[in-house]
């Protein structure tokens, strides 16, 4: 995977979607750069029309932002294990801001390795973990019955 066009990919679709204006040329380039990195991403369908949904999705106030959570879900799957950088963490946090998803009630959790002790698959493991929002993460840990969890989107 490129990462650098992994990262402009997303950098410039979070652009797009949030400008005023949908301008086409802007559109255009989107698509171009899904089309030469999108066997190694999660997004499946980004074209003029998907664009242009997003878009009114986003400015559009009283709209279910179903389209803007899925892409958020499918740039978390993306950037996690990039979110050691400060660009990729600004460009997340555009689209959980976007979606909705940036709220109290949601956290993304993306594994990153796993390293088992035994034998046993079901057994005692080291996990490293990239989560959105680490402070949620501990409340949840310390209380499995919260309710106040909607959503752990995970990877």
């Amino acid at each position: 995977m490129n990462k650098d066009k992994v990262v402009a990919f997303y950098g410039c679709l979070v652009a797009l979607i949030h400008d005023e204006k949908f301008v086409k040329a802007s559109a255009e380039a989107v698509i171009a750069l899904y089309e030469e990195i999108k066997s190694d991403i999660k997004v499946k369908n980004i074209s003029m029309d998907v664009l242009r949904n997003a878009h009114l999705e986003y400015h559009d106030e009283g709209a279910d932002l179903d389209l803007m959570e899925a892409l958020t879900e499918d740039a978390w799957r993306d950037l996690a294990p990039y979110m050691r950088e400060e660009e990729v963490r600004v460009i997340f946090e555009s689209f959980t801001n976007m979606s909705g998803t940036g709220s109290y009630t949601d956290l993304f959790v993306h594994t990153e390795k796993v390293e088992p002790f035994t034998e046993d698959p079901d057994g005692c493991v080291r996990v490293t973990l990239v989560v959105d929002n680490y402070s949620r993460l501990k409340e949840l840990l310390h209380d499995l019955n919260d309710t106040s969890v909607e959503v752990i989107h995970s990877v």
